[in-house]
């Protein structure tokens, strides 16, 4: 299988579970953090660490809501569809 290229060397995706994150930077092995408090701020911490620019989440559910206000760097841009 042909691997993807990556479009945005800054930007991170989550894969939102309701104990841990797992969070990938530019297609890399995934980080792993877990969802209390300290956790996202120590999310949040890496993405600046890393400069990171974007972040896309995938989540079913509510589950999404508990990293969102932790894991943002600067913008808050939310998905208009939910």
């Amino acid at each position: 299988m042909k691997a993807l290229p990556v479009l945005d060397p800054k930007a991170a995706a989550i894969d939102v579970g309701g104990e841990k994150l797992h969070v990938s930077l530019a297609g890399d092995t995934p980080h792993v953090f877990g969802t209390f408090t300290g956790e996202l701020e120590r999310l949040r911490d890496w993405f600046k660490e890393q400069g990171v620019t974007s972040v896309a989440l995938e989540a079913t559910g509510a589950v999404r809501a508990n990293c969102w206000p932790c894991a943002t760097c600067k913008s808050r841009r939310r998905n208009p569809t939910g």
